[in-house]
């Protein structure tokens, strides 16, 4: 993993290495789950990386993940990233 944040780092491509929430439910999550895993520190919920990383598990293999945040939940508001508009970072 730490080859692949240097080379985005290289390329001025921002980067957040933490934990994630998976979801087989997009957008089914509840104000008391989205808390929850706030509280644990996530920085986003994803629907695929559970595959990858079983899979990865099964054949002993190392495997990451990037995630490209394209909606923001914030306290107040939630923010659509796919109109083309920029996501502030939170």
């Amino acid at each position: 993993m730490a080859e692949l944040v240097k080379t985005m780092k290289v390329h001025q491509i921002m980067v957040s290495c933490g934990k994630t929430w998976t979801t087989d439910a997009g957008y089914h999550e509840t104000v008391g789950q989205v808390l929850s895993y706030r509280n644990k520190a996530a920085l986003c919920v994803e629907m695929e990386g559970v595959g990858l990383f079983t899979i990865a598990k099964y054949r002993e293999c190392a495997a990451s993940a990037i995630y490209i945040i394209s909606d923001v939940f914030g306290d107040e508001e939630w923010l659509l990233g796919c109109s083309g508009e920029a996501i502030p970072v939170c």
